[in-house]
């Protein structure tokens, strides 16, 4: 069986509902992290900045497609 990690794949799409109880943990954590991260970019040249911004928005891009993608021949084909 495979699961159902979006909403839009839930069967009661687009009407679904959720408990803030069970969000608020994840939240908080992710909130944590985002200042962490923050923190790291901070200390950052401008150039590294860039190169990490990229480097985030490529894996991001590469996770969230459906379809495989060579992962070096992505990089090198859109940002050579």
């Amino acid at each position: 069986m495979v699961d159902k990690i979006w909403n839009w794949q839930q069967e009661d799409w687009p009407n679904f509902s959720y408990s803030k109880k069970n969000l608020e943990p994840l939240e908080m954590a992710y909130l944590k992290a985002s200042g962490v991260s923050f923190g790291i970019m901070e200390s950052l040249s401008k150039e590294d900045r860039s190169n990490l911004a990229v480097e985030l928005i490529c894996d991001e891009a590469i996770k969230t497609s459906p379809t495989s993608i060579n992962k070096g021949r992505y990089r090198a084909s859109s940002f050579s």
